[in-house]
């Protein structure tokens, strides 16, 4: 049985995601670290250069939160992008083509990018499909053999034996009835 997403997908996404979170928590650490330091020479500095900190840092923080904020969105948009062309066109693909089958179109091949994703399944449809165009050949020659011999019954109808003419068709029949059996789904 193969699967349709195989899991490194799933783990590749969560990878990258965290990659993205990582990547804003530096940034936020590196803004903290640059942030200016200053000398104090009194209290009444120290309690001046506290509210201007105190200000500067909530500033800051909220700067940078929505920075890393926007960072991160812009991120899961990209991976969610990506992760989502590499899963949905291919599928699209495979839907198209299994219209294209329901209505009877056997002659198409599912074509699809080697790393996507389902590539198997395409695979598999691929390989239904030529079974099926094999079977129906197989099929059609059948009922051309049958269509033969009543045509050659009609003509010659004096000359052969109507039981082994019944006998081959019979047979005929039976190798069609076989031929539907396979078939079927």
């Amino acid at each position: 049985m193969h699967k349709t997403v195989p899991k490194s997908y799933f783990l590749s996404l969560v990878r990258v995601s965290t990659l993205v979170v990582a990547g804003g928590a530096l940034l936020t650490a590196a803004g903290f670290y640059l942030a200016p330091h200053d000398r104090v020479e009194s209290y009444a500095d120290s309690y001046r250069l506290l509210a201007e900190l105190d200000h500067a840092l909530v500033t800051r923080s909220l700067a940078l939160f929505f920075f890393t904020l926007l960072l991160m969105l812009a991120g899961v948009v990209v991976i969610s992008i990506a992760y989502s062309h590499r899963v949905a066109g291919p599928l699209h693909k495979l839907g198209m083509h299994a219209r294209k089958i329901a209505s009877g179109d056997l002659t198409k091949q599912v074509r699809l990018r080697s790393n996507d994703v389902v590539h198997e399944l395409a695979d598999d449809i691929n390989s239904l499909s030529n079974r099926y165009r094999g079977l129906l050949a197989r099929l059609d020659m059948k009922t051309r053999e049958l269509s033969a011999i009543l045509d050659d019954s009609g003509k010659q109808a004096s000359q052969r034996d109507g039981d082994a003419l019944t006998g081959e068709i019979a047979e005929r029949i039976e190798e069609i009835r076989s031929l539907v059996n396979q078939i079927r789904l």
